[in-house]
């Protein structure tokens, strides 16, 4: 593979928690390319052949299409039942041997470096046949995390972005159509309560444990986000050594986001135009009672850790939109 340095940026934490519209913002910065949930392009993509978020077909797009070649001679000559299976010999009920490699048998530490290496010929080929030099990942998932923080010679940032469990978990239960295949009726999966605080708080404990595996990481609120869009952009900009100046904001809430590339994430990252950023705080009306109960009571120690829940304490700060992480 490629051994010259590679940027990326990391997306790190759970599902519904506005990756993608982060992902498509960030991705208008100069030199930056958004690739969306790269962890999806073996099974949904290599195989399946679903749709870009140029709006053709995975095969017929002329960017992948480039980026294949580039990386492994073309989609044809990609294993991606291989890929599928080595990926998941990674992360299924083997995550202790993956947070703690002192843990890692030389037969699940050779997969492991496969991997990595195989991400990192793919990121490399992004980054030539883009022209741009950070690539911006929305994959979310932890134990994906860790494997890129593996990649040799990558500079990495994760953005470990946290939303409260239950707005996550009111949204997985909302009847969401997918927006891939226009020719057919296919809706988003959508989770119990119970299932979602699970997994909730599986990311948010994890995500952290991956980031102290980066150069630089950072925690960020969707709340604080969706409050004061164009400031926290400006200030996570900074932070990344980026120039703010090439937001597209139109005002405070309102930024022009054009076509990508983006794989996989929200029906949202096929809008265009002028997008409002705004609050969704729905769930505090219509999240039925015991639903909201039992999500808090299972995740109750993380909304605390992260602010969602009021501290006896009247002296304690509330996390800032952007801060270090520990």
């Amino acid at each position: 593979m490629n051994t010259g340095e590679l940027t990326v940026v990391y997306i790190g934490g759970g599902g519904r928690t506005g990756s993608t519209l982060l992902l498509r913002i960030l991705g208008t910065l100069d030199g930056y390319f958004p690739v969306g949930e790269l962890t999806s392009i073996w099974r949904l993509y290599c195989q399946k052949n679903q749709m870009c978020g140029c709006g053709r077909e995975f095969r017929q797009c002329e960017f992948w299409n480039a980026v294949m070649d580039e990386a492994f001679g073309g989609v044809d000559r990609v294993d991606a039942e291989g890929m599928v299976a080595l990926r998941d010999s990674i992360r299924r009920h083997r995550l202790p041997m993956l947070v703690f490699p002192a843990l890692r048998s030389h037969a699940y530490e050779r997969r492991v470096s496969e991997y990595a290496s195989i991400l990192g010929t793919l990121y490399h080929a992004i980054q030539k046949v883009s022209g741009c030099n950070v690539v911006v990942d929305s994959s979310k998932a932890p134990y994906n995390a860790l494997v890129v923080s593996e990649i040799p010679n990558v500079q990495a940032s994760l953005i470990h972005l946290v939303r409260d469990s239950r707005a996550v978990a009111h949204s997985w239960q909302r009847k969401k159509r997918r927006a891939e295949s226009p020719q057919q009726t296919v809706y988003m999966e959508r989770y119990t309560p119970t299932q979602t605080a699970v997994s909730w708080s599986m990311s948010n404990v994890l995500t952290p444990i991956a980031a102290r595996r980066f150069a630089n990481h950072t925690i960020l609120r969707y709340e604080d986000l969706a409050a004061e869009p164009r400031q926290v952009l400006i200030d996570l900009a900074r932070w990344l050594g980026a120039d703010s100046s090439a937001f597209p904001f139109v005002s405070n809430d309102v930024v022009t986001l054009e076509s990508d590339h983006a794989l996989w994430g929200n029906p949202n990252r096929f809008e265009t135009g002028p997008v409002r950023i705004r609050p969704d705080d729905e769930w505090r009306t219509t999240m039925n009672r015991r639903s909201r109960h039992v999500v808090t009571a299972l995740t109750v120690p993380l909304l605390w850790k992260y602010g969602y829940l009021m501290r006896s304490q009247p002296d304690v700060v509330q996390p800032a939109a952007i801060s270090p992480g520990p």
